[in-house]
């Protein structure tokens, strides 16, 4: 259980991690196109540069949801691999200490003999 909640921290920090500065990028993108030059000019675009930029928009705000899904499922499945190896694992060692004591006991009753 310590585990699960150790990687399941580290998965949620980095998580955050990804998402924050990825949100504040946009923010600060966002800021630039609403307040345009310092010396009050304020100089249209053209047609063809404004439809090239509202088509980019929609595009990275696209992407960021899936980076972060992707990442969200690369995440799910090393934590499940894991859990998969930490089952083997006790397994064995379960199968390693019930043929120890079955030796044991052997061992015993051959001494008793």
């Amino acid at each position: 259980m310590k585990a699960i909640r150790i990687t399941s921290t580290a998965v949620l920090s980095l998580l955050l991690g990804v998402a924050a500065p990825a949100y504040t990028q946009q923010e600060q993108h966002g800021e630039k196109q609403d307040h345009p030059d310092k010396q009050g000019r304020h100089e249209e675009a053209r047609p063809e540069q404004q439809h090239a930029q509202q088509q980019r928009q929609p595009d990275q705000r696209q992407q960021q949801p899936l980076r972060a899904q992707e990442q969200h499922r690369q995440d799910q499945n090393n934590q499940q691999q894991h859990a998969q190896q930490r089952q083997r694992q006790d397994q064995n060692d379960r199968q390693q200490h019930a043929q120890q004591q079955q030796r044991q006991y052997q061992h015993n009753q051959q001494e008793r003999a």
